[in-house]
């Protein structure tokens, strides 16, 4: 279904064993209320669910993570009794909060139809070498209001305390890419944003 984990530690978080771990404890420690299945799991996270299987095993037996049966259904989420469980949800917040950080600010603004993260965060987030990001950059598509967008970039630096830095296209500018911008945006990687409400 999905390619085989990527077993290169992350650049964001160099000391974890892999890509899928580091997202995996993201995804469950940045949300500690938050419950999920291997099969929910393995579809947000674009991994095999037999690799992700392994991947929760480890986490589980190391008590970074609880699981309980729900019929055939195995439900996971974060141990927040664990002795390990604060100093790293920090550094997971810092590292991969930005993805939820603007999906959030995003889902407030009316006229998006999608967005994405691209530049150095999303280079490292794909796994791409290189320094630590030391900003954020966010390409919206649609017909938002600017003022609107520059609300929301205003709160996600409040919340990230780092520069973010939104640009607008249009649909049809985004399809025909024409600028050198959006040709080298969509040549090189991004993290789109997976947005929630109804528009």
């Amino acid at each position: 279904m999905f390619g085989l984990m990527k077993t290169s530690a992350p650049p964001l978080v160099p000391f974890l064993r892999s890509d899928t771990q580091a997202r995996l404890l993201a995804a469950l420690l940045l949300m500690p209320e938050r419950e999920a299945s291997l099969s929910d799991l393995a579809r947000e996270l674009q991994v095999d669910t037999s690799t992700l299987h392994r991947e929760l095993n480890r986490l589980v037996t190391s008590g970074m993570l609880t699981d309980r049966r729900v019929g055939r259904t195995r439900l996971v989420r974060a141990n927040t009794a664990a002795a390990f469980y604060e100093p790293l949800a920090q550094i997971l917040a810092t590292a991969y909060g930005p993805v939820d950080a603007v999906r959030v600010e995003l889902d407030n603004v009316p006229g998006i139809a999608s967005a994405l993260i691209y530049g150095s965060y999303a280079a490292r987030y794909r796994g791409r070498p290189g320094p630590p990001p030391n900003d954020i950059d966010v390409l919206v598509i649609g017909d938002p209001a600017g003022r609107n967008l520059r609300r929301a970039a205003s709160n996600i630096e409040s919340n990230l305390d780092l520069p973010v830095q939104v640009i607008a296209v249009t649909a049809e500018q985004w399809d025909r890419a024409e600028s050198g911008f959006l040709q080298d945006v969509q040549s090189k990687p991004t993290i789109p944003i997976n947005l929630r409400r109804e528009r």
